[in-house]
């Protein structure tokens, strides 16, 4: 997991961490609301991405604690 190398524009590492920290807490509403009102212009992608990220890191945390 520590090998991926993920590429966001300077100044989205916040959009990036809250996807994380959702995709984590498995907080889909406000995803939702994230994308539509919350975010910057043009950091819905960077979120996407950390959500991504989140679900790859969540993922390996399950398979780890049983």
């Amino acid at each position: 997991m520590s090998d991926m190398n993920i590429e966001i524009p300077h100044g989205h590492g916040r959009s990036f961490k809250k996807g994380i920290c959702d995709s984590l807490l498995s907080n889909k509403n406000h995803d939702q609301k994230c994308i539509g009102e919350n975010l910057p212009y043009g950091h819905k992608l960077s979120y996407k991405k950390g959500r991504t990220y989140g679900d790859n890191l969540n993922h390996e945390i399950n398979k780890t604690v049983k």
